[in-house]
């Protein structure tokens, strides 16, 4: 039994590794975080009702658009991952460490919801708030708590962060909503 449980132990391990091998990476990470997305939004929609990499009329491409009717506009959900900066957040040691990590978390954070704002709000073609997907809990459990003001901020931009949870959740009330 024991032996049995080493080699358990050893293969999570390596899958343990394996994943830490995929977030190293921008456009696997990028991959990732889209792939949660399209799985929440594909389980819950039909097929009709939304499209992945949708080309707006600015020739803005999207992660995801979701269309509640013919009359309505398109709600556009982009999905943005900075893990780099929430990792320096979280190893950072001192003070001096710990007020970089900061700064640079605000303006990635704040750079993604003006990218978002710039490229897919279209008076008349998408609806408002544009969604910033995040594809991590704790990250955003992160900026959530710590940054406060750049969630308030997002909001007055049109623009909603939210994580996995909080997009299954908007997904579930579209679906009712169509229903």
């Amino acid at each position: 039994m024991i032996d049995e449980a080493q080699k358990n132990v050893t293969a999570l391990s390596g899958h343990v590794v394996s994943l830490q091998e995929i977030l190293s990476d921008k456009q696997t990470r990028g991959a990732f975080g889209q792939e949660r997305m399209e799985a929440i939004v594909s389980d819950q929609l039909p097929p009709d009702h939304y499209d992945f990499q949708y080309t707006l009329s600015n020739g803005k491409r999207p992660d995801c658009i979701i269309r509640l009717s013919k009359d309505s506009g398109l709600i556009v959900i982009d999905s943005k991952f900075p893990l780099e900066a929430f990792k320096f957040l979280r190893d950072s040691t001192g003070e001096e460490d710990r007020r970089a990590a900061i700064t640079q978390m605000r303006s990635d954070v704040q750079r993604h919801v003006k990218d978002i704002r710039d490229k897919y709000l279209i008076a008349g073609e998408t609806q408002t708030p544009l969604i910033m997907f995040v594809p991590s809990e704790s990250l955003f459990a992160e900026l959530h708590h710590t940054f406060p003001e750049i969630m308030q901020k997002a909001r007055k931009e049109n623009v909603a962060i939210v994580s996995p949870h909080l997009l299954w959740l908007a997904v579930s009330t579209m679906q009712t909503v169509l229903r």
